[in-house]
């Protein structure tokens, strides 16, 4: 975009601004919504502000346009999909807060994670059980921790899913 473009669009937004009384007079373009939603991971506060008019104005636009309800949720996606692959960076480098941090949250179905738990019959799972659980966590944390090991020598095939490659082997063969 040209500078002189730049400085029209600018001042058009300037003027809107000094036209409102309150927030309902202000306008702005689907487009305008877009600019300002790409990039700022979301948050409304954050497109709000680039904007320079209220959290309601943004709310308004994104129950009236789908377009901007869907610009909005692309942009939670793409934040989320960011922080991620940063998680698992971090669990291929071997760190142990983000391994707990994965198992506790995806590994549920593999009886890790702090959330209370209930058999079969609707009856709650005993503390005793649980710190069974709790042994069978650390010897696989302590599995993984190996095979991260033996990557980093060297002395496996690269995998092609780094998924595969930390979390290789069944739990229950720990």
């Amino acid at each position: 975009m040209s500078l002189t473009k730049m400085k029209k669009k600018e001042a058009s937004l300037a003027e809107r601004k000094a036209m409102s009384v309150g927030d309902k007079p202000m306008s702005f373009t689907v487009a305008e919504m877009q600019e300002a939603i790409a990039g700022s991971g979301g948050f409304v506060t954050e497109v709000a502000r680039r904007l320079g008019c209220s959290r309601s104005t943004v709310y308004r636009y994104k129950k009236s346009y789908r377009e901007i309800s869907e610009a909005i949720f692309e942009e939670k996606e793409h934040l989320l999909d960011t922080a991620e692959s940063a998680l698992l960076k971090q669990i291929g480098k071997g760190n142990i807060t983000a391994i707990i941090f994965y198992l506790k949250t995806q590994g549920y179905g593999r009886a890790y994670g702090d959330r209370s738990k209930l058999d079969i019959d609707g009856n709650f799972i005993t503390k005793e059980a649980r710190k069974d659980d709790e042994k069978k966590d650390a010897e696989y944390v302590k599995k993984v921790m190996a095979e991260l090991d033996r990557l980093k020598a060297g002395s496996l095939e690269a995998v092609a899913s780094p998924e595969k490659a930390i979390l290789a082997g069944s739990r229950d063969s720990a």
